[in-house]
């Protein structure tokens, strides 16, 4: 430290900052002389003493002392904020030029404050003044805590959850540096520090061509393909237009052990250029979601569709489309691009969109939806029409509708038998799109990146299983319980052997259907489609001496599962290791942005079971304001459909909370007393339009009845109506007293009569 201290002092007195160097000072005998006492008086005084060179590793718990060394101004500043909030006090840099820094406590009667000067000829700055007593008291509220500050601090954090919530990031900064932070400070820290870890998002897409290109030397055999497009003249950079991406590991998976059926959808990108990516997945032997290729494009249009499937057709080498089936939502221009890249390919709608659509049609309610599902789980034709039957006497009209979609694209009792797959939803890439969640709103080489990794981490994770977990099983794991669950419900059949193959079984329930144990067929078709044995076959097994097992088909093997992830996803460096390509960077690309804030998840269908910590759409959501005396209520709630005049307008719902006899002489006037009605009819709605300004709006309530003292109901009726102006003024909205007062005056009588039956 003496070494230092004399190095430091030295270098000042060249510098011409130190006239008169005293050697004195550093001299270890009068340093050791100090009084014990001295010594525990001041000990952060003695400290900073002997380090006069400041560290940037305590900017955030900064020690100043006399003839103090910084390596820039910079350091300086962010050292001041730090004291000011490690000690709670607002401290103000109230000089700051090109060879002087001067920052003081603003502090009542406060003596802090603390000078820097620039030393000559160097870049550094010394601490020149400094007074480092404060008088003052400490405050939460503390003017230093800025937003650039808090992002710099805690950017580790944020690195390591990328995804945390500004509150609790708020609340975290708050009992961390023990000052107030504005929720406006963390939304701006967390913002600036996403920045500094990822990047501006302009600033990635000029990075695309390396990007391409360590893809595509990290991992041989991928394809890698970026389109552009004109962005202005013909000198001028091009735009980002679309890019696809498709790795050889998932290739060479997906044509070595998966059954030829690719499901493909489209999901929304939520970040600052949107866009939509497209993606390709299957089925790996145990039914679970695996990935083929993934693009990036700006709309789910037709284009966009052929160009999309035409690198995948190239990528799979697929020659004869007939072999194929295809599972989609029939997203615009999808279906078009399948007719004219894979014609005569199977193609399959997911039922669950299907049922969507059906309700967009008119044909609600559980009873169609119940009905229509037990079509699709159909997997004979007697079921199918029968289920078809049901249908029909809900409503004939359903049928009609349902007339125009082949059952070949959403029934299990018309799908092909060589295909081994029974599934009616593309839940693949539903499953895809909610596990990248995360990734959306975040910049293109962000979220490709983290699409890379996780796709890495996934086919790691499977080959794992298959070597360690499943390792001398002969299916896998979910298959495995498929099978289960059908061994159980074989207990209700009885099987009669016709010879050592063919067995006919009959149920409980009066079904009798037969079983061919060596074509590996049944009559119920539920094994044929889905290559794993039905109740009936393994009953029909079970009399024959055989284990079920030996006849799942070979698909569903772990033996198979590990061919299928035998491959892997080469790693890769960096971004600063990446080489430059030397073409010129793409501009962003100009795809527009919704209106409103970007939404995470997808919308939930009103009828779908709720999950854990999420309400059903269907609720109805209430919000309160007070005016005068009464309460209203605005219910969101869709309005009935016999009130047609209020179908696009708020509901409001009154409530008395008045005394007794206030209510019962607001309830006499004639205004409320036109209309008497039962019990049972709904509370009375104020209707007021959405944006008024001087508009007319009806106002009806019945009659008070005399066991009816605190609340009343009534029902709009054409012969009680009056038109009344409502005027806003201030976001609230009154009757004018005018026609009140017109209306009071001609119903005198009807207030007595009506008041003297409620006193008594």
């Amino acid at each position: 430290m003496l070494k230092i201290q004399d190095h430091v002092d030295k270098r000042l007195e060249f510098s011409g900052l130190i006239d008169n160097y005293d050697e004195s000072e550093s001299n270890e005998t009068e340093t050791e002389s100090d009084s014990e006492a001295e010594f525990e008086s001041s000990p952060s005084d003695y400290e900073c003493e002997h380090n006069n060179i400041f560290s940037e590793v305590d900017i955030y718990s900064p020690c100043y002392a006399l003839n103090q060394v910084f390596s820039s101004k910079k350091v300086f500043r962010e050292s001041i904020h730090s004291h000011a909030i490690q000690t709670r006090r607002n401290i103000k840099i109230v000089k700051n030029d090109e060879r002087r820094v001067y920052a003081k406590c603003l502090g009542l009667n406060c003596e802090w404050r603390i000078n820097l000067l620039k030393i000559n000829k160097e870049q550094s700055w010394q601490v020149r003044e400094y007074h480092s007593k404060h008088n003052c008291s400490a405050s939460m509220n503390v003017s230093n805590v800025k937003s650039a500050w808090l992002a710099k601090k805690f950017e580790e954090e944020f690195r390591s959850d990328a995804k945390r919530s500004t509150q609790g990031f708020r609340l975290d900064a708050i009992r961390h540096i023990k000052v107030n932070v504005s929720h406006t400070q963390a939304y701006r820290a967390k913002r600036k520090a996403l920045h500094s870890i990822d990047g501006s998002y302009e600033s990635q897409y000029a990075k695309l061509w390396d990007y391409a290109q360590i893809l595509r030397s990290s991992n041989p055999g991928s394809t890698v393909i970026m389109a552009l497009e004109e962005a202005g003249g013909s000198n001028a950079p091009k735009r980002f237009s679309k890019m696809y991406i498709c790795f050889d590991a998932l290739k060479k998976g997906f044509l070595s052990g998966c059954r030829p059926i690719i499901g493909v959808d489209g999901c929304f990108l939520k970040g600052p250029h949107k866009g939509q990516l497209l993606t390709a997945c299957t089925l790996d032997p145990n039914n679970d979601t695996y990935v083929i290729a993934y693009a990036i494009v700006k709309s789910e249009t037709r284009e966009n569709w052929e160009w999309f499937l035409a690198l995948l057709k190239e990528d799979l080498m697929i020659e004869r489309t007939d072999m194929y089936t295809f599972m989609s939502d029939k997203q615009k221009g999808l279906i078009p691009a399948f007719e004219s890249m894979f014609p005569g390919a199977e193609h399959r709608f997911c039922v669950r969109h299907l049922h969507g659509n059906m309700k967009m049609a008119g044909f609600k309610g559980n009873a169609f939806k119940n009905a229509l599902w037990t079509a699709a789980r159909a997997s004979t034709i007697p079921a199918f029409s029968k289920a078809m039957q049901d249908i029909r006497k809900l409503d004939p009209g359903c049928v009609e509708w349902l007339y125009d979609k082949p059952p070949s694209q959403w029934s299990r009792s018309h799908f092909k038998e060589d295909l081994k797959c029974d599934i009616l939803t593309n839940n693949m890439c539903e499953s895809f799109n909610n596990c990248i969640l995360d990734a959306k709103d975040r910049s293109i080489l962000t979220m490709l990146e983290w699409i890379r990794q996780y796709l890495m981490r996934r086919l790691s994770t499977y080959r794992d299983r298959a070597v360690r977990k499943w390792e001398g099983r002969l299916l896998c794991g979910r298959i495995a319980k498929m099978l289960d669950r059908r061994k159980n419900k074989a207990a209700d059949c009885i099987p009669l052997k016709s010879d050592d193959w063919n067995y006919e079984i009959e149920c409980f329930d009066g079904e009798r259907v037969t079983v061919d144990l060596k074509s590996h067929t049944c009559s119920c078709r539920d094994w044929n489609v889905s290559g794993i044995p039905c109740k009936h076959a393994v009953s029909a097994m079970y009399a024959q001496g055989l284990n079920p097992e030996d006849f799942v088909d070979k698909f569903f093997t772990v033996e198979k599962y590990g061919v299928v992830y035998e491959h892997s996803i080469r790693p890769m460096d960096g971004p600063l290791m990446w080489n430059k390509t030397g073409y010129i960077a793409p501009l962003p690309p100009n795809f527009g942005r919704r209106a409103g804030r970007p939404t995470k998840a997808r919308r939930h269908e009103p009828d779908e079971l709720p999950k854990r910590g999420r309400k059903r759409q269907t609720e109805t959501r209430e919000k309160e304001f007070r005016l005068g005396k009464k309460i209203f209520k605005i219910n969101h709630e869709p309005p009935v459909n016999n009130h047609e005049a209020a179908v696009d307008e708020e509901m409001v719902q009154v409530e008395e909370t008045t005394q007794a006899d206030e209510m019962t002489q607001e309830e006499n006037h004639p205004l409320f007393g036109a209309v008497s009605v039962s019990q049972e009819e709904p509370r009375s709605q104020l209707v007021f339009p959405k944006q008024p300004s001087q508009k007319k709006v009806n106002i009806r309530a019945p009659a008070p009845m005399a066991h009816h003292a605190y609340e009343f109901t009534s029902k709009p009726t054409a012969s009680s109506s009056q038109d009344y102006k409502v005027i806003t003024k201030g976001g609230k909205k009154f009757v004018t007293l005018s026609e009140l007062v017109a209306v009071g005056k001609s119903s005198t009588s009807m207030q007595k009569n009506v008041g003297g039956n409620m006193k008594k």
